[in-house]
This record gives structure tokens, C-alpha cells and sequence, in this order.
């Protein structure tokens, strides 16, 4: 089980521990691009800060747990190796690389 999932067993993790996560498995993420998504993801939730509404709350939580996932994904992917495997929830089948 990722952390990922265990944020998404119980809403009670502060926001905050989920944004630190978030940013380290950016950190970890393998693009080029790397540097923008970390930039991009300190805006997203710089611009989060003031939402109040629950629902809105609830909606951008959900994506950034997606978002964690997915970055959990590509995040654990031994660099060194010349095979890369990736298993995508709810498949049967893996990707390699």
C-alpha cells in the first residue's frame, strides 16, 4: 500500500502532510520536466489555500491523492535498470519500459 492510499482511507491527514508527500515524490518523479511540476504543484496549492466551500475542498483533495498516486508510480522506478515495469491499478497487465 502506497500513501497514496493510506491518505485516502481517512480525510483526517492534514493537508500539509499530504503536500510534503506530494513534493517528494515529485522530487523523485523522472522528467525533464520535473522543476515545472514542482512549480506547478506549489502554485496548485498555494491557489488552494483560501477555498472554504467542503465540497470544493473534498474535489481538489481527491485530485491531489490521484496526483500522488500517480507520481508513486514513476517515483519508484529504479533508474538504473535498463527494464522499467509499471503496474497501473485496476489492470491485469503491467507496462514495460
Amino acid at each position: 500500500m502506497g500513501v497514496a492510499e493510506l491518505f485516502g482511507v481517512t480525510s483526517k491527514f492534514p493537508v500539509t502532510l499530504l503536500y510534503r508527500h506530494i513534493l517528494k515524490a515529485a522530487i523523485r518523479f523522472p522528467s525533464k520536466n520535473r522543476d515545472s511540476i514542482i512549480v506547478e504543484i506549489k502554485q496548485e496549492f498555494r491557489d488552494s489555500r483560501s477555498i472554504t466551500d467542503s465540497k470544493e475542498v473534498a474535489r481538489r483533495r481527491a485530485l491531489a491523492l490521484d496526483g500522488l498516486r500517480k507520481l508513486e508510480t514513476y517515483s519508484n522506478i529504479d533508474k538504473t535498470s535498463n527494464q522499467w515495469e509499471v503496474y497501473m491499478a485496476g489492470m491485469e497487465h503491467k507496462f514495460d519500459f
